[in-house]
């Protein structure tokens, strides 16, 4: 990657010389290639969220300057994910992670995300209670910031001022009883808090439950997924609205999981995400596969089709191996050695077997670059074709 030049190299050459061969820049140097990818399959329109803790937040902050540009920094999100300890002597106790907020282009989707209001806030601010309707409200201010707006300096209801609307909507707002009249006659304006979208969300995030010691989202790692499983169905989410998934088994596992529950295959299957551990799952499911699929992949693949637990789509797989020993044999050729062998109960090799899809899709990597999947969408028919049988 440094060889190629460019931003991101810069960035590494310079973490060389800060941080010498530490475990540090080799962290780094695992990263790099893993933003760049992400970047590349992207929309657009997309956006990436990247959780890490703050020994490393500021160094990444800087190579995701390189990989999305720094025009494209969006936010650093301050996730509070534990009470202070007691044991911190020598500096303040480590209570949050770090969350940072990146766009692919100047044409990222955005959606405001709302939370609810705090009781405290609700009582000091929406304290009156509509008796008719029971509906509570605050009340706002209707003058003008701007003095100098004789447009909109009149009299209303014998009181003089610069009012933030024109007399017409004023006069609105009046015949439908939303104005409330101070003793000396000055109006106020009526804001129920039911019109109102909520607390606008910030870049603190202090609103989430804390990880106990036997939570599913406790995954071993120092930076537990707990924050992705927020409660984002009764507010706008900021993640773009997908008219597509990725093309990847996980998501089109996802997308069955939610979308076609009722039908069923021969065999159910036991599905196990982050956050949501292990669910049984009946729908029918697809497989994606292409030239680059092997390893694991690839064997869960085999068994797959050799147990008629999906449809494999996409292009025939290269069949390599996961339990070989690699050896150079010169002109940018290796030779794998097998030392070792899996077998399913019916004798199918799982390792080293290239696998021949029930419906052929060619995988583009140029399309994907552009936001276009034909194996994705290969994989739609055939999923609609099947349902309809």
């Amino acid at each position: 990657m440094i060889e190629q030049g460019g931003r991101v190299a810069d960035a590494m050459r310079a973490f060389r010389t800060l941080l010498g061969g530490s475990d540090m820049l080799a962290y780094l140097a695992m990263m790099a290639p893993r933003l760049v990818e992400l970047r590349h399959v992207l929309k657009e329109t997309g956006s990436i969220y990247l959780h890490c803790d703050p020994t490393a937040s500021h160094y990444l902050k800087i190579l995701m300057d390189g990989v999305f540009s720094p025009q494209n920094f969006k936010n650093e999100i301050i996730w509070r994910r534990a009470d202070p300890k007691g044991h911190a002597f020598t500096r303040f106790p480590s209570t949050h992670d770090v969350i940072l907020f990146y766009s692919k282009s100047e044409s990222c989707t955005w959606n405001p995300q709302f939370g609810d209001y705090d009781e405290s806030y609700l009582k000091s601010h929406y304290s009156n209670v509509e008796e008719a309707s029971g509906r509570r409200y605050t009340l706002s201010d209707v003058t003008n910031p701007n003095k100098n707006r004789p447009n909109l300096t009149y009299d209303w209801m014998g009181v003089t001022k610069v009012w933030r609307w024109t007399r017409e909507r004023m006069q609105k707002a009046h015949d439908e009883g939303r104005l409330i009249y101070t003793k000396s006659g000055a109006p106020r304006y009526k804001r129920y808090l039911d019109e109102m979208d909520g607390r606008l969300l910030t870049t603190i995030w202090d609103d989430i439950p804390f990880i106990n010691s036997q939570a599913q989202e406790r995954l071993g790692y120092a930076a537990d997924k707990r924050w992705a499983t927020r409660d984002l169905s009764s507010i706008k989410a900021s993640f773009p609205r997908l008219g597509k998934i990725p093309s990847s088994t996980r998501f089109l596992w996802l997308l069955g999981l939610r979308y076609l529950p009722a039908f069923i295959t021969k065999s159910p299957i036991v599905l196990e995400s982050e956050g949501l551990g292990p669910k049984p799952y009946d729908g029918n499911i697809i497989l994606l596969v292409d030239r680059h699929t092997a390893s694991a992949a690839e064997m869960v693949t085999v068994f797959a089709k050799e147990n008629n637990l999906a449809t494999i789509v996409g292009e025939k797989t290269a069949g390599r191996l996961l339990s070989a020993t690699s050896v150079k044999v010169g002109h940018g050729f290796r030779l794998a050695l097998p030392t070792g062998a899996y077998y399913t109960w019916r004798g199918t090799a799982l390792e080293g077997s290239p696998i021949a899809p029930h419906v052929i899709s060619e995988f583009d990597w140029q399309d994907r670059r552009h936001g276009n999947d034909r194996q994705f969408d290969t994989a739609l028919k055939t999923l609609s074709a099947e349902l309809q049988l």
